[in-house]
C-alpha cells in the first residue's frame, strides 16, 4: 500500500500545482497583451483590421518624429503633418491642435467619410470642402464590391506619380467648394442616396470627388473621404501603402489623432505618467518596496509553516513510539497510529489503515516472540 498510495498522493499534489502554474502564466500573458494593445476602433495599438498600428510604423520611417498625443507643448513647423483618423463628437483638443498646426504652416489631413461630425470640424478649421452623408459606389473600378472603389492614376492629381491606384472603403463624395481636386472615382460612379446598393432614377452616374486640398491660414487642409483608408487591413493594398508614404514624405514630424487614436494601452499610459510626474514615480517606488517586503514576509511564513508541520509529524511519531514502549493497550496504539496517518494523508481510507497497522503490529509481535525463543 505504501508505495502505491505515496505515488497517488504525489500525483494529487503536483497536478493542482501544474494547473495553477498554467493559469498564472496564461493570466500574465493575457494581461501583457491587454496592456500593450488597445481594442478601440482606429486605435494606434489596435491589431485588428480597424487598427492603425501599421500606419504608425510607416509614419516612423526615415527617422520622422511621431506624436500620438497632441499637446500644447508640441514644436510645430511647416514640416509638421497632422493625420486625423475620423472626427469624434468630443474633439476640442483635436480642433485646437489642428488650428495650431495650420497657424505654423503645417498640413492637416482629415480622413473621414459619411460622418455627422466631419463637416463641423472642417468648418472650425476654416476649410471650405465638405463631406457628403451618403456612400458612393463605383460600378466600373472597384475591389470585391462597388463599395470599395479603386481610384486609378488617371483620376489622380497627386505630385507623386509612383502611385498607380489606391482603394477606399465605403467612402463619401466630397463637395469641394473651391478646394483643389486631388482624386476622383471613375465616371461610372454614383452616390447611393437611399443605401439600397442600386442605381435609382434620381441618382446620377458620374465621377465623384474623394480627395481635395486647400490653403487654410498659413498651412493647408487635405480631405480624404474614408476614415479607414490607412487602417491595418486597407494598408495590405499596395497602392494604399504608397499613398500613405507619399502623404508623409515631405514632413519630418507626424502627429496622429482623431477618433480614439489617442487612447493608449494601459502599460503605455503608465509609462507616460511615470515619465511626466515625480509624484507618480515616488508612488511606484513605494509600491515596489511594499510588494518586496510583503513577498519576503510571505516566504518566511511559508518556511515557518513547513518547519512547524514537520515538527508536529515528528512529535506524533514519537508519541506513538512512547505508547508502544510503555505497553499501552493495543487498540489505543492502533488508534494513535491511524490518527497520525490520517493527519498526514487525509485522503486515505481509515478502515484500510487500521487493518494494515494491525497486520503490521501482529507481524512485529511474532518476530519479537521468535527472537525471544531463539535467545
Amino acid at each position: 500500500m505504501s508505495d502505491t498510495d505515496t505515488d497517488d498522493e504525489t500525483i494529487a499534489i503536483s497536478l493542482p500545482q501544474i494547473i495553477l502554474i498554467i493559469l498564472c502564466v496564461s493570466f500574465i500573458i493575457s494581461a501583457g497583451i491587454a496592456g500593450v494593445s488597445s481594442a478601440r476602433p482606429l486605435g494606434i495599438y489596435n491589431t485588428d483590421w480597424s487598427g492603425s498600428s501599421d500606419f504608425r510604423s510607416i509614419a516612423g520611417e526615415d527617422e520622422r518624429k511621431v506624436i500620438l498625443r497632441p499637446s500644447t507643448e508640441m514644436t510645430l513647423t511647416e514640416q509638421t503633418v497632422f493625420i486625423i483618423f475620423g472626427v469624434s463628437q468630443q474633439s476640442m483638443n483635436t480642433r485646437q491642435s489642428a488650428r495650431a498646426v495650420l497657424r505654423n504652416g503645417g498640413t492637416v489631413v482629415i480622413l473621414d467619410g459619411v460622418s455627422v461630425h466631419a463637416n463641423r470640424f472642417l468648418k472650425s478649421t476654416g476649410a471650405d470642402a465638405r463631406v457628403g452623408d451618403r456612400p458612393l459606389r463605383d460600378l466600373e473600378s472597384y475591389y470585391r464590391s462597388p463599395s470599395l472603389p479603386i481610384i486609378n492614376s488617371r483620376n489622380m492629381m497627386l505630385q507623386n506619380r509612383s502611385i498607380d491606384e489606391f482603394t477606399v472603403n465605403h467612402a463619401a463624395s466630397i463637395k469641394r467648394n473651391g478646394a483643389t481636386v486631388i482624386a476622383t472615382s471613375s465616371n461610372i460612379s454614383y452616390v447611393d442616396q437611399n443605401r439600397n446598393d442600386e442605381v435609382d432614377e434620381s441618382e446620377s452616374i458620374e465621377s465623384q470627388i474623394v480627395m481635395t486640398r486647400e490653403p487654410v491660414a498659413n498651412g493647408s487642409v487635405m480631405l480624404l473621404s474614408d476614415a479607414s483608408v490607412f487602417t491595418n487591413t486597407m494598408l495590405d493594398r499596395e497602392g494604399n501603402q504608397k499613398l500613405a508614404r507619399a502623404l508623409l514624405d515631405p514632413y519630418d514630424q507626424v502627429i496622429i489623432g482623431g477618433y480614439n487614436t489617442s487612447i493608449l494601452p494601459t502599460i503605455s499610459t503608465v509609462i507616460l505618467l511615470l515619465r511626466r510626474s515625480v509624484g507618480y514615480q515616488a508612488i511606484a517606488l513605494g509600491g515596489l518596496f511594499i510588494s518586496a517586503i510583503s513577498l519576503h514576509s510571505l516566504l518566511l511564513y511559508y518556511n515557518d509553516t513547513e518547519m512547524t508541520a514537520g515538527k508536529s509529524e515528528d512529535d506524533g511519531g514519537a508519541s506513538v513510539e512512547r505508547m508502544l514502549a510503555s505497553g499501552n493497550d493495543t487498540d489505543a496504539l492502533i488508534s494513535g497510529r491511524v490518527s497520525l496517518m490520517l493527519d498526514r494523508h487525509p485522503s486515505w481510507d481509515k478502515e484500510r489503515i487500521q487493518r494494515l497497522i494491525k497486520s503490521s503490529m501482529d507481524r512485529d509481535g511474532q518476530i519479537a516472540s521468535e527472537r525471544d525463543d531463539d535467545e
